[in-house]
This record gives structure tokens, sequence and C-alpha cells, in this order.
């Protein structure tokens, strides 16, 4: 058995025969959207002339649309037409004059002049008190000083009422003594004489020490005292220096307001200038320009419009027979008709050649050509003549289901069990 295929068709054919039913069923189509139309305005028709077409060397339909009004709606379309052309004759009339206007360079010279930009005024102000001068503020004496002065003015008191009463009891305890017998120099006389001018001096140790007291007390005092005395002063030149700073405050704060209420004046006053200083010069341009609307106003007027004829439904292009397509699908019918054929005559002889001899043995001229899958694949030819492309048994008779032996022990191999 051998495969065959269908003899292919004549497509160049099918495609001509499909070109020339779509142009037949355009030209219909055409006939079918050109009507004559008649409006109550007047009538629209068509007129086909047959014309040579070089690029296709045959003749083509040539259409050309015609519209004829009624003698009313002619008439006043040449009404229109005439105005229309009324407007621009008297627009060109005109143009000598825009170009006149155009031509004259605009005199700016009358109009208010630019304001000045505001300048801001200077503000003043008293200088900030940074320095405050304390030389009139009493200063404070040094503690010490005042210790000293209290505490030799408290001894000097005790002392003084000490002094007579020991000088008095000094000489009474000699006489009490001279009563006694005793005299300088003895034992008697000296133990009296210790014991008193140990009182004595213990009188005045407690003096000192009590002026020592009192000392430390009203040099604190006093110390305080000048303390605050000067903390006052102190505190009422910060608060001259803070009223002469706030008044200078006051006083700069208004002369700031003054200024702006000021720049602000100048401000509306040099914009109001510079608006009327516009308006003149939009009145100058408006005034120049004068003309050219007017040419425009004419030219831009109602425009002369056809009336409209109503539309119709129109009809659609109806398909032409596909030759091209109704070729192409009988050759692919047949060409699956023999690939069923072939299909089953392949699957019939891969039946038989799924086992083939692959012995060694009987192979010659063996040539190795390439590696799938691990597997080397040769050309080689039989013992008896016919030329063959395989695999060798004895390296593929690991695989299971792959090698089997004939009656006579020659391998075979199953080439469809090989990479299954």
């Amino acid at each position: 058995m051998s495969n065959s295929s269908p003899p292919a068709p004549d497509y160049t054919g099918a495609a001509q025969a499909t070109g020339q039913a779509s142009q037949q069923a355009i030209e219909q189509q055409n006939w079918a959207n050109r009507p004559t139309v008649n409006t109550p305005f007047g009538q629209q028709s068509w007129q086909i002339t047959p014309t040579w077409d070089p690029t296709t060397n045959q003749y083509i339909n040539q259409w050309t649309q015609n519209t004829k009004l009624t003698d009313p709606a002619q008439n006043a379309l040449d009404s229109q037409l005439q105005i229309q052309q009324g407007r621009s004759d008297i627009a060109n009339d005109i143009l000598p004059d825009v170009g006149q206007q155009l031509s004259t360079p605009l005199d700016y010279s009358g109009a208010t002049p630019l304001a000045d930009t505001p300048q801001g005024q200077q503000i003043s102000g008293s200088p900030v008190q940074g320095q405050l001068d304390y030389s009139g503020v009493s200063g404070l004496q040094d503690p010490n000083d005042i210790r000293s002065q209290v505490m030799d003015a408290s001894y000097k008191q005790q002392a003084s009422r000490l002094d007579p009463r020991f000088s008095q009891g000094e000489e009474a305890l000699k006489s009490q003594l001279y009563n006694q017998g005793l005299r300088e120099g003895d034992k008697a006389w000296d133990t009296a004489f210790g014991n008193f001018n140990m009182n004595k001096n213990d009188a005045y140790t407690s003096a000192a020490n009590s002026a020592i007291t009192n000392s430390d007390q009203a040099a604190l005092n006093q110390f305080n005292m000048g303390l605050g005395t000067r903390q006052q002063g102190v505190s009422e030149v910060n608060q001259q220096g803070e009223f002469a700073n706030s008044a200078n405050a006051q006083g700069f704060n208004q002369n700031a307001a003054s200024s702006q209420q000021n720049f602000a004046q100048d401000t509306a006053s040099a914009n109001y200038q510079n608006t009327l200083r516009q308006q003149q010069i939009a009145e100058m341009l408006q005034k120049r320009g004068s003309s050219l609307n007017d040419v425009n106003a004419l030219l831009n007027g109602q425009q002369v419009t056809m009336p409209g004829a109503p539309s119709f439904n129109t009809s659609g292009v109806s398909a032409a027979p596909n030759y091209l397509g109704a070729a192409g699908q009988q050759y692919n019918a047949a060409s699956n008709t023999a690939s069923v054929n072939n299909a089953n005559t392949n699957s019939t002889i891969s039946g038989l050649l799924s086992m083939m001899y692959s012995d060694r043995r009987l192979k010659r001229n063996i040539q190795r050509l390439f590696t799938v899958g691990n597997i080397p694949w040769y050309t080689y030819e039989y013992i008896w003549g016919q030329r063959g492309v395989g695999v060798m048994a004895d390296e593929v008779s690991h695989l299971p289901g792959v090698v089997s032996l004939d009656a006579n022990g020659f391998a075979m191999v199953n080439y469809g069990a090989l990479y299954g």
C-alpha cells in the first residue's frame, strides 16, 4: 500500500470567480442606493456614465448626483446669494478704512500716565533701653563690717556695766580681807582674789559671747534691710526702663499703623490710575478695530444653505458566493479522507515493524549515528542486504519488555516499548 493525497483545487480560478461575484453584488447595491428623491424643494437624481478605467482595462460606472430646485426654492436661493454678495461688496468698500486704521500707530500720549510704585515710609522710634543706670541705687554694706560694729557696741555696753561692779567688788574684797588680818601674799588672800578674778573673767567672757550672738542676728537683720532697700531701688530703675520701652513700642506701632494706612491709600490711588489708563487704551483699540469688526460681522452673517433631501434606508451589501472558501473546504474534506486512509495504512505497517531484528550477529557495516535518552542508534546493513537504522539488542536488553528471542535464538527489539 502507498500513501496518496487529493489533487489541489484551482484556487486562482475560485478567487477570480469570488471577485467577480463580489463586484456584481456591489453594482447591485449601488443601483439600489441611488433612487430619485422628490421633495417640496426639488428633485435629487443620479446619472450614470460608462467610463474607461485604465487600471482594470475595462469600463466602469461613473455616478453623478444632480439636484434641481423648484422655481420658488431657486428664487429664494438666488435672493440669499444676492444678499451675501451685497454684504461682501460692503465689506470690500470698508477695507480701505480698515487699512488706514490699522496702519496708523496708536497715540498713548493722551492716556493717563502709569502710576509710580508706592513707596513705604521709613518708620522711626526712640532707641530701646538697652542699659539701665543703677548708680543712684544704695549699695549693700559688708555683713562683716556690720557684725563687727554691732559686736563692739554690744560688748562695750555690757562692759560699761561690769567695770564699776567689779571695781567696787575688788575694793570691798580688799577691805574684807584686811579686816580679817590677811595681807597680799597670804594663801587665803590669793585664793580669794583668784576666785574673784575667775568670776570677773567669766563675766566678761559671757559678755563677749553675748555680743557675738547679738552681732550675728543684728548683722543679718541689717543686711536684709539694706538688700531690700537696694532691690526696691533696682525695681524702680527697671520699671522706669520698661516704661520707656513700652512708650517707645507704642510710638513705633502708631507710626507703623500710620505708614501702613498711607501705603494702602497710595496703592489704591495707583491702582485706580492704572485701571483708568487701561480703560482708555481699551477704548482706543476698540475704536481702531471698529471697521474691522464691521467687515467680520458682514462676512460672518447667515450663510446660504442648500435645501436638504430626506434620508432613506439604504440597502445592504448582499454576500457574494464564496467560491474560494468552497474550493478550500472541498480540498480539506478530501485531504481528511486521504489522511484517514494513510493513517490506517501506517498503523498496519507500524504493527508489522514494531518488532525488528536487532541482533548484532545479523548486521554488518555498523556505524553509530546519535544517542537518544542514553541509547545509541546506528546505521547498518542486514546480512541479507537490507539497510536499516536502529539500536543493538544487547545494549537495551536491560530494559523490561523491549528484547525478545525468536525460535532460532535471535534477538528482536520492540521499538514501541523502547521509550514507552
